[in-house]
C-alpha cells in the first residue's frame, strides 16, 4: 500500500520539514505566564490537586470543579512531581507532549498506509497551522483529546487493515481516556466517521469492530469510572447541573456562544491557509486522489464530526481541535499531488520554490513563538506582578475577595491562595458591617459598587486586556493603610 518508490520529499528536504515542524509545535511553551482564563482555570485545578492530594474530586479557587473530568489535571499533576516544580511550563507539558505524540502516530500511519510524503506535508501543515501549535502551548484540554482521538481512530485503522483484534482493543483503551479527558463528546470524534466509512466499504469488519462488546465494556470501565466514583461522592448532586449544561445546553442553544452553521467551515478554511487554497487548484482532478479506502478514512474523519459539530448551538474553535489532524491528512494529499504536478512542469525551479516556501513559513512560525508572541501578548499578564506585589504589601488588613471569580482565575494561581467571590450585594453588606477586606475588581464591573465605602488602593491598566483595567479597594481609608 505504501508507494514511497515515487517519494518526492525524501533525504535532506523531508528531514528538514520534519524537524522544522517540530520545533515550530515544541518550542516557547515556557515563554509565557498563563494567558486566558481556561488556561488560568486548568492551571489553578492542577495546583489545588497538587497542595490538596484530592486526586477524585477536582477544585477550582476553592470550591468543587467537575465541569470536566480530571485525565489532563492528573497528568499535569504526574508533570509538577515529576519536575518538582509548580511553574506554568511544567502544566503545559502534557499538551507538547500529547500535540507531538498526535504527530509521531500520524507520520507513522500515514507513512505505512499511504506515503512518506504524505506523512511528511501532514506534520507540515499541523506545524505551520497557528491554531494547532497555540493549542499545544497551553495548559488546555483540547490537545489531550485531540491525542487520544486521533490514536482511537488509528488503531482502529491498524485493525481494519490486520484485522488483529490487540489493536482494537488499544483502540478502545484510548478512546476511554478521551471520554475521561473531556467527557462523551470525544464519541462523536469515533462512532460517526467509522459508521459512514463501514457504509461505504461494505465492510463487516469495520462493523464488526464496531460492535466490539469487549472493547466497549473496556472504554466505558476506563471512561466512565470517575464519573461512577464521582455519582456516589459527596459531589455527586453537582453531575446534573454539570450535564445539563455541559450536554443539553450547549447542544439545543440558548447560550451566548450560539453560531451559525457555516461558522466552522468558515474558520477551518482561514486556520489552515494558506494551504486550504490547494482545494480550489485542479479541484476536479484532485477529487481523484481520494478514491483509495485509506484516504477516504482520513477524509470521512474531518467531514461526519464536522457536520455534527456545526449542528451544535455553541460553537468554538478549540471544540473542533480533533478535526485538525485528519484535515492537514486530506489536505497533505492535495498538496503531494500540487508538489509532483509543481516539480513535473518546472523541474528544480518548483522545487526550490517550495522549499524556499515551506522553510521561510516554518521560521516565521518558530520565531514568532520564540519571540514576538510574547511581546505581542505581554498586555495579557504585565499586571500580575505589581498587582500581587500591592496585595502582598496589604493583605494583613483583612481578607481579599474578587467581584467575578472567573476574571482572576490566573491571579489565583500566582497568589497561590483561592481568591473568593463577592457578589455587589454581599460587598455592600461587608461595607455596612465594618469588616476589613480587600477587593479586587475589573473595569466592566466598576459600576456595579457601590459609590460610598470603597478606597482605591491602586489601580492597574491594562489588565488582561488592552482596553481593561484592574483596582484593588478597600473599605478601610488609605491613609490608614501607610
Amino acid at each position: 500500500m505504501n508507494s514511497d518508490k515515487n517519494s518526492l520529499l525524501g533525504g535532506p528536504l523531508g528531514l528538514m520539514l520534519l524537524v522544522g515542524a517540530g520545533l515550530v509545535i515544541f518550542w516557547g511553551f515556557w515563554k509565557m505566564p498563563l494567558n486566558g482564563i481556561n488556561e488560568g482555570r486548568r492551571a489553578l485545578t492542577a495546583l489545588e490537586m497538587v497542595r490538596n492530594g484530592n486526586w477524585l474530586i477536582p477544585t477550582m479557587n476553592g470550591h468543587v470543579y467537575i465541569d470536566k473530568p480530571p485525565m489532563l489535571y492528573w497528568l499535569m499533576v504526574l508533570s509538577a512531581k515529576l519536575f518538582n516544580s509548580t511553574a506554568e511550563w511544567a502544566f503545559r507539558l502534557p499538551s507538547v507532549l500529547a500535540a507531538l505524540a498526535t504527530c509521531t502516530l500520524l507520520y507513522r500511519s500515514l507513512k505505512r498506509y499511504i506515503n512518506r510524503d504524505t506523512a511528511v506535508l501532514t506534520i507540515l501543515i499541523l506545524g505551520t497551522s497557528f491554531s494547532f501549535t497555540e493549542h499545544a502551548h497551553q495548559a488546555e484540554i483540547e490537545m489531550l483529546l485531540t491525542f487520544f482521538c486521533v490514536a482511537a481512530n488509528l488503531f482502529f485503522l491498524d485493525y481494519y487493515i490486520s484485522s488483529s483484534k490487540k489493536l482494537l482493543y488499544v483502540s478502545y483503551l484510548c478512546l476511554g481516556l478521551a471520554i475521561l479527558t473531556k467527557g462523551p463528546v470525544a464519541l462523536l470524534f469515533f462512532w460517526p466517521p467509522l459508521l459512514v466509512f463501514g457504509t461505504l466499504q461494505r465492510s463487516r469488519r469495520v462493523f464488526s469492530g464496531l460492535f466490539f462488546w469487549p472493547g466497549w465494556l473496556l472504554m466505558l470501565a476506563v471512561g466512565g469510572s470517575w464519573y461512577i466514583a464521582i455519582w456516589f461522592s459527596s459531589a455527586g448532586p453537582l453531575l446534573r447541573q454539570v450535564i445539563e449544561i455541559d450536554i443539553v445546553g450547549k447542544s439545543l442553544g440558548g447560550l451566548s456562544d450560539s453560531k451559525p452553521f457555516y461558522v466552522y467551515i468558515v474558520n477551518l478554511l482561514g486556520i489552515f491557509a494558506p494551504w486550504t487554497l490547494l482545494l480550489f487548484f485542479r479541484a476536479k482532478k484532485s477529487i481523484k486522489l481520494f478514491h483509495k479506502p485509506v484516504a477516504v478514512y482520513f477524509a470521512l474523519q474531518m467531514i461526519a464530526p464536522l457536520i455534527i459539530m456545526s449542528l451544535i448551538a455553541s460553537k468554538h474553535n478549540k471544540y473542533i481541535l480533533p478535526l485538525f489532524p485528519p484535515l492537514a491528512v486530506c489536505l497533505a494529499i492535495y498538496l503531494r499531488d500540487f508538489y509532483a504536478w509543481l516539480t513535473a512542469t518546472y523541474d528544480e525551479k518548483g522545487k526550490k520554490y517550495f522549499t524556499l516556501f515551506s522553510l521561510s513559513l516554518l521560521a516565521a512560525y518558530f520565531i514568532f513563538h520564540a519571540a514576538i508572541g510574547p511581546r505581542i501578548y505581554r498586555y495579557s499578564y504585565s499586571a500580575f506582578k505589581p498587582l500581587l506585589a500591592k496585595i502582598h504589601e496589604v493583605d494583613n488588613l483583612g481578607p481579599i475577595y474578587c467581584l467575578c471569580e472567573k476574571k482572576f482565575l490566573q491571579l489565583a494561581f500566582y497568589y497561590d491562595k483561592p481568591i473568593p467571590q463577592l457578589d455587589p450585594d454581599e460587598v455592600k453588606a461587608m461595607i455596612a458591617e465594618k469588616r476589613p477586606f480587600l477587593l479586587l475588581a475589573e473595569s466592566h464591573s466598576w459600576e456595579q459598587l457601590p459609590k460610598q465605602g470603597l478606597e482605591i488602593i491602586t489601580e492597574i491598566k491594562p489588565y488582561r486586556k488592552k482596553s481593561r483595567a484592574v483596582r484593588l479597594l478597600s473599605n478601610i481609608p488609605v491613609k490608614n493603610l501607610k
